[in-house]
């Protein structure tokens, strides 16, 4: 007989269990079902096909496991048994598939027998929109990419792709938040810090000077900058500044408020101060920064960089994108690099943390796609910003036959008929098919706004975004 040994104790193989508090599948019960009018099992053909594939994949949920046993070393021992992480998972591709909210995706799936059994929750609770929530801040962005490469594998057996041929494109994806600009910038930091303040006022924490509320003379002050700035006179002029410099001042003070405030809570609390502790120390660098940003602007007229600029309160790491449009002259979110092959299949995507050129980008994205098929396409096409003698020759080297580039600037004769040769033409009809794929990402899986917060809010958002449009690709082939 086998034993197992765990330090000094020695226990019998047989009548030792590992306690498992991670449930990944619930088992369907079946009673009853005999009783419906109908067939709970017939589902929508798409979904039914995305079922069908997901159950030849088991690779897909497998990593979503990995990375939810992951997130604490006793995940798997200890606390009450967990809730279906197939269940989760397929209720978060119905969430992005029909562009729902937390909340309306765990009500509609309550609601639906159907969606009960595609997501196989069957006569069992339904995660709250709470655990939903959870779970996809869990997902992160290397494991999203371990999820789309098993998804692609299973595109190419079932011969949805082949991987002889690659496109490339960038695009905006904005975040959810106002225009920014100076003044609405401190007006955001004094309302933080004021409503801040009034919560450390509410707990006894602090009173007096520390604790007072500026929303109502910051407000006042925006007003009347909104009211100068149309004005070119010399006069209007030195009034909108005169404005801008109290808004100013007003922030420096409710900084420093915020400073003492900090100093008034102690180190160890617990709570709600704690909370408020961490939300103050979080929001005063912040103010500052933009206090900086608006003196050196608008008092002293410099111009700053992209990258020395804020836009954000909230999402300190988004940043201005310039794509030439008429109607959106500036972009404020994170650029996303879609990688798509034949059968629009995206086989890789980027979220980048800051502007970066097109061109330096397109050889990695060859590379990708040789690592992710075996081989190198027989066809790699890009527009314009991907355009460089040295990408066309470097591709070559890689193994791509043809690479479709259009070049930038004034074209010699030779240039010009080496772009009207016929596989040329065909090769820029099929670049320009990515277009239409981000149009569909951007108006059906929410790519045109993201409206996730906190930590990687942008990579979530993206990848399961792009999961589900390939699960639902590869349904419609």
């Amino acid at each position: 007989m086998s034993f197992l040994h765990l330090g000094n104790k020695t226990k019998e193989h047989t009548k030792y269990r590992e306690p498992k508090m991670l449930r990944e599948k619930y088992e369907q019960v079946n009673l009853f079902e005999t009783l419906l009018p109908f067939d709970i099992t017939e589902l929508d053909p798409e979904l039914q096909r995305i079922n069908d594939f997901l159950d030849a994949h088991p690779q897909v949920l497998s990593c979503f496991t990995e990375q939810a046993l992951a997130r604490s070393e006793n995940s798997k021992t200890l606390g009450r048994p967990s809730e279906s992480i197939e269940s989760i998972f397929r209720m978060l591709i119905i969430r992005r598939r029909y562009l729902l909210g937390f909340r309306e995706t765990s009500k509609m799936v309550n609601d639906s027998l159907t969606l009960r059994y595609f997501t196989r929750v069957y006569y069992e609770s339904v995660p709250t929109y709470s655990t939903l929530c959870r779970y996809d801040n869990l997902l992160s962005d290397d494991v999203l990419k371990q999820i789309n490469d098993h998804i692609v594998q299973g595109a190419k057996k079932q011969k949805v792709t082949s991987g002889r041929k690659m496109r490339v494109d960038s695009t905006a994806v904005e975040a959810d938040i106002h225009y920014p600009t100076d003044s609405g910038l401190l007006n955001d930091c004094i309302k933080v810090v004021s409503r801040l303040a009034k919560k450390c006022k509410e707990l006894g924490l602090a009173t007096g000077e520390k604790t007072r509320d500026f929303t109502r003379s910051a407000k006042k002050q925006v007003l009347h900058i909104i009211k100068y700035a149309r004005k070119r006179s010399e006069e209007g002029k030195d009034e909108f500044k005169n404005t801008y410099s109290k808004l100013i001042n007003i922030a420096k003070r409710c900084a420093s408020n915020a400073t003492r405030l900090v100093e008034s809570i102690p180190e160890k609390s617990i709570g709600k101060a704690k909370i408020i502790r961490k939300r103050l120390e979080q929001i005063i660098p912040v103010t500052q920064q933009v206090i900086d940003q608006a003196t050196r602007r608008v008092l002293k007229g410099e111009k700053l960089s992209s990258d020395e600029k804020i836009v954000s309160i909230f999402q300190s790491d988004i940043y201005t994108i310039r794509k030439g449009k008429r109607d959106k002259e500036n972009e404020f979110g994170k650029l996303l690099e879609i990688q798509q092959s034949d059968g629009k299949i995206i086989t890789h995507w980027t979220t980048h943390s800051s502007n970066v050129s097109d061109t330096e980008r397109f050889i990695p994205a060859v590379e990708k796609h040789i690592k992710t098929f075996g081989r190198p396409p027989n066809l790699a096409a890009g527009d314009r910003g991907y355009s460089s003698e040295d990408n066309e020759k470097d591709a070559q080297l890689l193994g791509v036959k043809r690479v479709c580039l259009p070049k930038r600037g004034k074209k010699t004769k030779e240039r010009i008929k080496y772009e009207k040769q016929r596989w040329f033409k065909a090769a820029q009809r099929f670049r320009a098919g990515i277009e239409g794929t981000i149009s569909v990402l951007k108006r059906r899986y929410g790519l045109n706004r993201c409206l996730n917060r906190g930590d990687n809010a942008f990579d979530r958002w993206n990848g399961l975004a792009i999961i589900a449009y390939n699960l639902v690709t590869i349904a419609n082939a």
